[in-house]
């Protein structure tokens, strides 16, 4: 095992960050690697933020619908957690509602950036060149296996998509709003879900 404690120190506390990675046939050591771990670093974290702000969207949301959150679930896969959160705004809203609208699209989106996530947080990695890539071998639990493949302007373009994710929520939190074309119904629900953390019932910005 090739240690590097600076790196060892800024990654251990990131959510979810596999620390095996680099250890199961990866050294740090490698310079092409300690190039790009900046990048699955922010990736590891952003992550953590997107995740955050899904969840406490969710928290809000079974406030307001009355619903008994199920137990552990802060501590579900994150598939589970979409499903909970889709859940909750069918529950909330009608089916021409624009938020609704723009929730699912929000989940759809993560899904699919979540799987690539997944794949460098947990998959077995390796390099290989001409180009310089890296490769994860991501074992399912049907015993098949998904291979991706990353170079550094793909891990800099995952960690631009969750930052988009992030923005998207960004957009309707408080204090100030600006999703596109909310109904009035939309920003009272909204006002409602954040009524607890923002006493001052939140606006909507105007281009």
């Amino acid at each position: 095992m090739a240690d590097d404690p600076l790196i060892d120190d800024a990654l251990k506390d990131l959510p979810d960050f596999d620390m095996e990675l680099g250890r199961r046939g990866i050294s740090y050591q490698l310079p092409i690697l300690k190039s790009w771990m900046p990048h699955l670093a922010q990736i590891a974290l952003l992550w953590g933020v997107f995740e955050h702000r899904r969840d406490r969207f969710l928290e809000n949301m079974f406030l307001v619908s009355n619903t008994t959150p199920p137990n552990g679930w802060k501590g579900r896969k994150g598939k589970k957690r979409h499903q909970l959160f889709l859940q909750q705004v069918d529950l909330l809203l009608d089916d021409n509602s624009p938020l609704r609208t723009y929730l699912h699209e929000l989940v759809a989106e993560a899904v699919i950036i979540q799987k690539k996530r997944n794949a460098i947080m947990h998959g077995q990695p390796g390099l290989s060149a001409n180009p310089i890539r890296l490769v994860i071998h991501d074992y399912q639990k049907d015993g098949s296996v998904e291979v991706s493949e990353f170079n550094e302007m793909s891990l800099k373009e995952l960690f631009y998509d969750i930052s988009l994710l992030v923005g998207r929520f960004s957009r309707i939190t408080p204090p100030y709003m600006s999703p596109p074309s909310l109904s009035s119904s939309d920003i009272s629900l909204l006002q409602r879900l954040w009524a607890k953390d923002y006493p001052t019932p939140p606006t909507q910005r105007v281009p």
